[in-house]
Order: structure tokens, then sequence, then C-alpha cells
């Protein structure tokens, strides 16, 4: 259960983190479109210093719990915490003039994206219910879930834009789940 959860985040946080860098990190800085050798290095900057944030935020999900409730509210709290954080990378990315080559793949992450969100709030909403270990993992693991669902076109949309970089012989280090 932890390393899909732990995985989803990563992945999540990364594509975001990219896709925020890729904006000037919402600073208004204007100045035209970005050539996609930019917006890759701005990519491949912002991931190298967002995979440290995104491995504090799971730790206290890698922890030894207590009691069940420990547990819950620990996932709780997490999810919680991720929130406001992904909202502003979404406000950043949303705005954001892509590449005409990544246009389409950065529409996809942004749907992809809001999806998420969405998937992610309703996570939050049903952490209410659970009463025991059991239910939390029957929660996070659920394959129909809004949250696993938006994590997979997420992940879709990460491996495009890596193809579209492979394919242009430029070096980021996207990390997409397979």
């Amino acid at each position: 259960m932890k390393s899909w959860l732990s995985s989803s985040l990563l992945v999540a946080g990364l594509l975001l983190g990219a896709v925020a860098a890729a904006c000037g990190g919402g600073d208004g800085g204007g100045g035209g479109e970005l050539s996609l050798e930019q917006y890759f290095e701005q990519v491949d900057a912002i991931v190298a210093g967002l995979e440290q944030r995104t491995v504090v935020l799971g730790q206290a999900l890698e922890e030894s719990f207590d009691s069940e409730e420990e547990e819950i509210e620990a996932y709780r709290d997490n999810f919680t915490t991720v929130l406001p954080v992904y909202r502003d990378f979404g406000d950043d990315f949303d705005e954001m003039e892509p590449p005409a080559e990544v246009a389409d793949a950065h529409g996809e992450l942004v749907a992809g994206f809001a999806s998420f969100l969405d998937g992610l709030e309703t996570l939050i909403d049903q952490f209410a219910e659970v009463e025991s270990a059991s239910e939390l993992s029957a929660l996070l693991l659920d394959p129909d879930s809004e949250l696993r669902s938006a994590t997979g076109r997420f992940a879709a949309a990460c491996l495009q834009l890596r193809s579209i970089a492979d394919d242009n012989d430029i070096d980021v280090d996207l990390i997409c789940a397979e």
C-alpha cells in the first residue's frame, strides 16, 4: 500500500514541479514563448529540487504507528498538507504557454492534474469514514478510485513529454510511472 501511494505522490509531485518550473515559477517574467530546450531545462531544474520535497512529504508515512488511528491520521494529515502545495503548482502550470511542440502533452498534463486534484480532495473527504487499517488500505488501493485513474492519466502525459524530449535529443529527468 505504501509503495503505490508513495510512488503516486512522487510522480505527481515531480510532474507538477516540472511543469511549474517550465512556467518560470509563476513570477510573471514573460518574455515570449519558451523554446523546447528552455522548457525542458526548467523542467530538469525543478525535478532535482522537488525530489527532496517529495521525499520529505512521504517520510511520515514510512514510520511505524502505535495504532490504526495514528496511521489513518498520518495519511489524512499527509494528503491534507500536500493538497495546497499541489494546488499552487496547478495554478502555475495552468497559466503557462508551452512551446508548440509540447502543447498537446502539456494540455493533457493540465487536465490530468485537475482530475488528480479532484481525486485527492475526494480521498481526503473519505478519510472521515475510515476506522481501521483494512478500510484505509481498501480506500488507498481501490483500482476504480478517481485518484488512481487520474494518476494514470497524469503518468501518460508525463510519458508523452519524455518522448518529445527523447525525440529531440534533450536530456531531462522526467520520472514517469510506467
